[in-house]
């Protein structure tokens, strides 16, 4: 139950959010409890990202035991059996810790200590004090600046061809993904759970597809996955920048990844201005960033919007193909000058050649996509030949081969599986739009036209 403190930080436009991610917690632990008879790690977790926001965790064990129907007995039971899961798990991590040290990985080792409590403590905690600098005003001014004030419509799809009715499609759309976004960015639920949830809802409430106003059309999973995976990340884009501005720093650092987008100019071209070091501010002289770019070995410290169209401070309007733009994945870190180290990061693997021509590990990468596209697209195709009663012998071999295919090219090139991207939820997609469907079509449209024919012969 929302407290006073937190209604304070919260605008009325986000308290059914905030609401409805209380409710959702109670309803999963709840369910954790009744299949394992025990709060375990997963459902900790969740308390615990609630009581960074204020919730009482306390709280939150009441109305899960209360939601159970439990009596003395059954919660003692309850605890005991966590408690007997912590000490399982904690002996396996003292294991996991030992085994580092002797293989001579000490991070992975030091990664040991965050073992579990040992008793309920969490669980016993009330409301989490609120201050200026904690999680949860940080996240709803975050908020704000991403709506643009608006309070709504966190992930800002735009483009949407509305429909009629009691609730339009439009409205059943953006709140489902409001609902993921608060999700995903508090931390009490994985990004792969939400967004399945998600897609399902929407699935359930007749969407398949999404038309933008571009005149683009996208299928429900990857529209869903790519408005989530892009709000979310240039929510929390706005979180580290208040907490940048914090520190007081005049410079930041862009992290790097494999596969950045190499392709465009400008800030379109993510791998040109990616693991360096830039300055968020106008009050560093000429000398001052010259002699921090010759202690790092970077050719020039330059303007972070000018580089990679991100504005920490909002002077300037971001560029959506830059940092944390559409699609990103890059993000800033504080660096302190005279003191911070550019990581040590692995160098991205060469270039390899697939039938005669060269793929950079960005190309690699954009190839893997294409394979995952294919095969969702198979499946889809299967979907609606079952639906028009088909038979699907010949596209089970294609998603059959194409799976195979898939694993292969990914164990050859080294390249990360990535099976949430080839999995089809049967209902989640516009299966109108298939081959199937169309050959169905033109074929009523031809048996049709030879029944008229016929008729006009008589």
């Amino acid at each position: 139950m929302l407290t006073d403190k937190q209604l304070e930080y919260i605008s009325d436009a986000l308290v059914p959010l905030f609401q409805y991610l209380e409710s959702e917690v109670i309803a999963d632990v709840a369910q954790r409890v009744k299949a394992t008879m025990a709060f375990t790690r997963s459902a900790e977790l969740e308390a615990q990202a609630l009581y960074e926001l204020g919730y009482s965790p306390a709280y939150i064990r009441r109305v899960v035991m209360k939601r159970l129907n439990a009596n003395l007995e059954y919660r003692k039971l309850v605890a005991k059996n966590t408690l007997e899961h912590k000490r399982i798990v904690k002996e396996l991590l003292r294991k996991i810790k030992k085994e580092a040290y002797k293989a001579g990985d000490k991070l992975f080792a030091q990664s040991g200590d965050l073992s579990f409590l040992d008793d309920l403590r969490i669980w016993k905690l009330g409301n989490r004090e609120i201050t200026e600098r904690s999680f949860l005003p940080k996240l709803v001014k975050a908020i704000a600046e991403q709506t643009k004030g608006e309070l709504r419509n966190l992930t800002r799809t735009t483009g949407f061809k509305t429909v009629a009715g009691m609730e339009t499609l439009e409205t059943v759309y953006k709140k489902e993904l409001d609902r993921a976004m608060i999700k995903i960015v508090t931390g009490t639920f994985s990004q792969e759970k939400v967004l399945y949830d998600v897609i399902h809802n929407l699935a359930h409430s007749g969407l398949r597809s999404i038309n933008y106003g571009s005149g683009r059309t996208m299928q429900l999973d990857s529209a869903v996955r790519l408005a989530t995976r892009t709000g979310a990340h240039q929510l929390m884009g706005q979180i580290a920048a208040e907490n940048i501005r914090e520190t007081e720093t005049n410079m930041v650092y862009v992290s790097s990844h494999w596969g950045a987008r190499n392709k465009g100019q400008g800030h379109a071209n993510h791998a040109e201005w990616q693991g360096k070091v830039y300055t968020i501010n106008n009050n560093m002289a000429a000398e001052q960033t010259a002699k921090e770019a010759e202690r790092i070995g970077q050719a020039a410290i330059k303007d972070l919007w000018e580089a990679t169209g991100y504005s920490m401070n909002g002077e300037h309007p971001n560029d959506p193909m830059g940092l944390y733009g559409y699609n990103c994945r890059h993000r800033i870190y504080p660096w302190f000058e005279g003191i911070s180290e550019l990581p040590d990061d692995d160098p991205e693997p060469a270039p390899v050649t697939i039938d005669g021509k060269q793929y950079d590990y960005y190309a690699m990468s954009q190839k893997q996509r294409a394979m995952e596209s294919r095969i969702r697209a198979l499946k889809r195709e299967r979907e609606a030949m079952q639906k028009l009663n088909m038979d699907t012998k010949a596209v089970q071999k294609q998603i059959r081969d194409k799976i195979k295919a898939y694993q292969e090219f990914c164990k050859k090139y080294k390249m990360p599986e990535k099976y949430n991207r080839i999995r089809y939820d049967n209902g989640t997609g516009d299966y109108k739009s298939t081959k199937a469907w169309k050959a169905y079509e033109e074929q009523r449209r031809a048996d049709m036209a030879a029944q008229q024919a016929a008729d006009n012969s008589v």
